[in-house]
C-alpha cells in the first residue's frame, strides 16, 4: 500500500485519483495552509472519502500575508474546524531569507506557537514545514513540552539537523530531491539516517501518483524490498494518528 504524505490537491476532478490508484496509492495526506484551503479539504472529501486525510493549519508564507487581525480570525476558525480534520499542519517556520521576509520571523514564530498550544489542546498530530529554521524549531518544541507525534515534511536538513528531531521522536518525510539521476547527496545521506520506522515518503504536489518511484529509489538505498519499505511507512502514518484503511 503506498501513502503520499502529504500533497497538495486543489482542484475537484478526479484524474489525480484515477492516476493515484493505478499507481498503487491508496491514501494521501493532505497539507493545510489556509482558511479557504481548510474549506476546500472539506469539500473534497465529501467526494474522495476515505482516500484523503485531513490537516489545517496556517502555513508561514500565510502567516506574513496575513494581518494581526486576520491571523485571529484565523485561528478561531482553526480551533473550530479541527475536529473533522485528522491533523494540524502545515505550520512551522520558514527562514529562507532569498524568499521571505525576515522582518516577519518574529510573527512567524509567535503564531508557531500559538498553533502548537492548539495541537495540545485539542490532542492533533503536527505537520510541520521547516526551511533553514531547523534549530529554531526544535528549540520551540522542547519548551512546548510536546508529546504529541508529529511530522517533518519534506525535510531539508542534514544528518546533524535530523538528530534533535528524532529525539524528539518525530516522524521525518522526503519528497523526490533524494530521488533523481541529480539527487542532493544531502538528502540521501538524512534518509540513511532515519529510523525506518520514523520514514515516510511524499510529493509536495498535486499529483500523489508521483510518490510510486520514490518508494522504489528508497528501497535500493536502503537495501529492503519496496514492499517491505510500504508496510514500514504504513504502520508509522499510524502511529502518527491517521487511520488507513486497506
Amino acid at each position: 500500500m503506498l501513502i503520499d504524505a502529504h500533497a497538495h490537491i486543489t482542484h475537484i476532478e478526479n484524474g489525480w485519483l484515477d492516476r493515484a490508484r493505478a499507481s498503487g496509492v491508496k491514501h494521501v495526506i493532505l497539507g493545510g495552509t489556509h482558511p479557504e484551503d481548510w474549506i476546500q479539504q472539506i469539500e473534497l472529501k465529501k467526494k474522495f472519502g476515505a482516500a484523503l486525510h485531513l490537516n489545517f493549519g496556517l502555513h508561514p508564507w500565510w502567516v506574513e500575508k496575513l494581518s494581526d487581525t486576520e491571523i485571529d480570525k484565523a485561528l478561531v476558525q482553526l480551533q473550530a474546524l479541527l475536529p473533522v480534520a485528522e491533523g494540524l499542519g502545515e505550520i512551522g517556520l520558514d527562514f529562507f531569507t532569498d524568499k521571505r521576509d525576515s522582518t516577519q520571523f518574529p510573527k512567524q514564530e509567535a503564531v508557531f506557537r500559538s498553533q502548537i498550544e492548539i495541537a495540545k489542546v485539542t490532542k492533533k498530530p503536527m505537520v510541520l514545514h521547516v526551511v533553514r529554521a531547523h534549530q529554531k524549531v526544535t528549540q520551540i518544541l522542547k519548551e512546548s513540552n510536546l508529546t504529541l507525534p508529529f511530522m517533518i515534511h519534506r525535510y531539508s536538513g542534514n544528518v546533524t539537523e535530523l538528530k534533535p528531531y528524532l529525539e524528539l521522536g518525530a516522524f521525518i518525510s522526503f519528497n523526490a530531491d533524494f530521488a533523481s539521476v541529480h539527487g542532493h547527496e544531502k538528502s540521501k545521506k538524512a534518509l540513511r539516517a532515519t529510523p525506518q520506522d520514523r520514514l515516510l515518503f511524499e510529493t509536495d504536489t498535486g499529483e500523489p501518483a508521483d510518490v510510486a518511484p520514490l518508494y522504489v529509489k528508497a528501497s535500493e538505498l536502503l537495501g529492503i524490498s519496496s514492499e517491505l519499505l510500504q508496510e514500514k511507512v504504513a504502520e508509522n502514518i499510524r502511529k502518527i494518528g491517521y487511520t488507513l484503511s486497506s
